[in-house]
């Protein structure tokens, strides 16, 4: 499971429509370097991140950070089922650090699609470790160096942790049932969307969403959570992207899963990149919106540039996405990647090492 054929690799863990992700790289104290982003739906852990976990201290190594970006349970599950997992040596010294926004109240937790109860649990463990960090990670946060690797920090704001802090309180008096979407937009054709129309995400959780760009020797990628796009084009315009000087990419990681409420035009125009990567299984909320597939195959047209989808699953809605639009891929200019039956996950790799 460890791979050192290459400086850096991401891999984007096939979680159930969840995000799970492992960041690996060699840093510039001449030494492998990991970092892990989410985890998935408490379920996913003993079959994603726990393997890696075990293979990363079988290597005598450390995960450097774990980024846990809000508390929706299929971002934040299996870091609390890592927390209770007796089986894992070393627990407290394998992670380093942690970023997580947690709430600086107590509250009993739910039981619901948020995770205020595997927040909790989380937050009381760190707690007791002496790994719960004292100043929230927001968009003041900035630039922080890992080895050569360098994280800038994009969202939230720290208006948006406070509205989803009184977010978690409000739902905590109501008890909401567990959400989820029935219908889907797949059916329909590429070119039945009205992209000229967008209502973004006003979710408080999601906007909670930690979010980065991630920089490594040229290599740079943008990891989006389930943030809110507004949030974002307002740190990349800080950092003086334009639609003239647009941010330079090698991959997005997509926003909410694809989700039409999270990928705006506006965005779009702020970085220029060919590589999109989707972590959703089509089943899951149905996310990606085909919306959104058509909002970025639409700008890609229009600049006349080639675009990749990637997908960190291969269900039969995944793969049936472009099944209505005839020769979409020849037409928009775009290839698809499917993850590989044999394969828990989908790996983009960087800066190949020369073998010896």
């Amino acid at each position: 499971m460890i791979d050192n054929t290459h400086e850096l690799t991401i891999q984007f863990f096939d979680a159930g429509g969840g995000d799970a992700i492992w960041i690996r790289y060699y840093g510039d104290d001449n030494t492998w370097h990991n970092m892990l982003i989410d985890g998935g739906f408490i379920g996913s852990y003993t079959s994603i991140f726990k393997p890696v976990l075990v293979a990363i201290s079988e290597a005598k190594e450390v995960v450097d950070l774990w980024v846990i970006t809000h508390i929706d349970l299929d971002h934040i599950g299996a870091a609390t089922s890592f927390i209770k997992d007796e089986s894992i040596e070393e627990k407290e010294t394998l992670v380093k650090a942690y970023w997580f926004n947690h709430a600086a109240f107590k509250l009993p937790g739910t039981e619901n699609k948020i995770g205020y109860k595997q927040g909790i649990d989380l937050r009381t463990y760190l707690e007791g470790i002496n790994k719960l960090a004292i100043e929230k990670i927001t968009d003041k946060t900035g630039l922080k160096d890992f080895n050569g690797l360098s994280l800038t920090v994009l969202s939230p704001t720290k208006e948006k942790i406070d509205a989803a802090d009184l977010d978690w309180i409000e739902k905590e008096k109501k008890l909401p049932a567990k959400m989820g979407r029935t219908e889907s937009d797949h059916h329909n054709k590429i070119e039945a969307f009205n992209l000229n129309r967008f209502q973004e995400d006003d979710d408080p959780t999601n906007g909670s969403s930690i979010t980065f760009l991630l920089q490594y020797k040229g290599i740079k990628g943008l990891f989006l959570a389930d943030s809110h796009p507004s949030d974002v084009v307002n740190s990349l315009k800080k950092l003086n992207y334009t639609d003239t000087c647009p941010l330079l990419l090698s991959f997005i990681k997509v926003g909410h899963h694809g989700s039409k409420k999270n990928t705006g035009s506006e965005l779009l125009k702020l970085i220029n990149t060919g590589v999109y990567v989707f972590t959703a299984n089509g089943i899951t909320n149905k996310h990606p919106d085909k919306e959104t597939l058509a909002r970025i195959l639409m700008h890609h047209l229009s600049i006349g540039q080639p675009s990749k989808l990637i997908f960190a699953s291969n269900t039969t809605q995944i793969k049936s996405l472009f099944n209505v639009d005839e020769k979409a891929e020849e037409r928009f200019n775009f290839v698809q990647e499917f993850i590989q039956d044999d394969q828990p996950q989908i790996t983009l790799a960087y800066l190949p090492i020369p073998a010896k």
